[in-house]
């Protein structure tokens, strides 16, 4: 039998959920806020228990938005793995405003990675930083 959408949902962690509904919304085409994320993934998935809290939401999301410092859960060691490193999904353009990272973007952050690019370690940069 077929897994129904409730189970593949439940099945799937916060940051995962997040990133598809970042994109039904349009955070690949047009930044968004964090409240306009949390509020669609709470209609998209009625019931769900993790991710309910703003705080906890937003937390997520920053630890995978690759330009921010709140993504360090260690600021001394920077370098430590971390989400941000290991599945990087956002990008902030300015306070409270979120875009999800295209497929380049990601390959070009894991290519600078991959270099051991100082820049990619700064509290805040863009990805045009990068490039």
């Amino acid at each position: 039998s077929t897994p129904t959408p409730d189970i593949e949902r439940r099945n799937l962690n916060v940051i995962d959920l997040g990133i598809k509904v970042a994109y039904e919304i349009g955070a690949d085409r047009h930044p968004i806020s964090l409240a306009e994320l949390h509020e669609a993934y709470l209609r998209a998935n009625p019931g769900i228990g993790k991710g309910r809290t703003r705080n906890s939401f937003d937390a997520t999301v920053n630890f995978h938005t690759i330009n921010m410092r709140a993504r360090f859960p260690n600021p001394t060691d920077r370098k430590r793995s971390a989400p941000w490193l290991a599945k990087p999904a956002f990008k902030r353009l300015a306070r409270g405003r979120y875009m999800l990272l295209s497929p380049d973007e990601i390959a070009l952050f894991q290519q600078r990675v991959g270099e051991n690019d100082p820049r990619v370690y700064k509290d805040e940069y863009t990805i045009e930083d990068l490039r």
